[in-house]
């Protein structure tokens, strides 16, 4: 799409001549380089692209907020790119008024016949000069003839730090009950399972967990590569793994390791926490609750 200019009669300029000479004019909304700061909590579309025909009649979108790659790391500034072929996510900084990709790049896996994916990337770690003008964003590398127009489209922030908003299920608002026989680590190993209700929090897809013995990121007394329990656990986004044990029906996830791809509404970072700080572990039938204080998790063997 692209921007329609004004249209100024002869008539206006004349008016616009004649008041400038008895009183200053009004200056127009000069152009600012972005801070980190002010890009976070927002989204804009673009309204009008140049550079490649491979992104002629497109429509670019970005949003900017904070993430963590890893539940043990702390959030940092993240950009999402759509309207190529997939929905691209790196980390972003602002340095001398360009906007420059940071660290890897992660996102969907479709595949496209026709990709823009590898061109926008390219322009992002090179670095684009960036300005704002109004609710405008404008990013540019002249000497490519690469321009993005911008315009915002998200709500405004009530914090610049603002996470992106998803439609979850309601929180079931229940007591959590811990429900039949202590759980063993020999009983669970071997099988999977697949979360059917959640008390406590609200979630967007299933939690799926499985178990089983194998090689430990650890070398046992003599020196050797350890081999004991292993977790795997899946919220919809990452894969995260490791060596968990469980006393007296008490499971607690240990050294854990994740996959490292970009998901914008993940719940990681709540299920590690929740299982490395430890919970009860229960089973009855083909049943695993997981309990503790005002959550569970209700999994069926799958």
């Amino acid at each position: 799409m692209k921007l329609s200019g004004r249209i100024f009669t002869f008539v206006f300029l004349v008016s616009a001549l004649a008041l400038s000479a008895a009183a200053p004019a009004a200056g127009a909304a000069k152009a600012k380089v972005p801070t980190v700061k002010s890009l976070l909590g927002k989204q804009f579309t673009s309204v009008s692209v140049s550079g490649s025909p491979i992104i002629k009649g497109r429509t670019i979108g970005l949003r900017f907020f904070r993430h963590a790659d890893n539940p043990s790391r702390p959030k940092k500034p993240t950009m999402v790119v759509t309207g190529g072929c997939n929905a691209q996510g790196t980390g972003f900084r602002v340095r001398r008024g360009r906007l420059v990709s940071r660290g890897y790049w992660e996102g969907t896996k479709i595949g496209c016949s026709i990709d823009p994916d590898p061109w926008l990337r390219s322009k992002f770690k090179k670095g684009l000069k960036a300005r704002v003008k109004g609710n405008r964003l404008i990013l540019s590398r002249p000497a490519d003839g690469v321009k993005f127009v911008f315009r915002r489209v998200a709500p405004k922030a009530s914090t610049l730090d603002q996470e992106p908003i998803v439609e979850e299920d309601p929180i079931v608002e229940e007591t959590p009950v811990a429900t039949g026989d202590p759980a063993t680590a020999e009983s669970l190993d071997g099988k999977s399972f697949e979360s059917v209700k959640v008390i406590g929090q609200q979630l967007k897809k299933p939690i799926e967990l499985g178990f089983t013995t194998g090689k430990l990121n650890r070398n046992d007394e003599d020196g050797k590569q350890a081999e004991g329990f292993i977790l795997t656990a899946r919220l919809g986004c990452n894969w995260m793994g490791g060596e968990y044990k469980l006393e007296n029906g008490q499971l607690t996830w240990l050294d854990v390791m994740q996959t490292d791809m970009w998901c914008e509404y993940d719940k990681d970072a709540w299920l590690y926490d929740l299982l490395h700080g430890g919970v009860t572990a229960t089973t009855e039938g083909s049943r695993l609750y997981l309990t503790k204080d005002t959550t569970q998790i209700v999994l069926e063997q799958v």
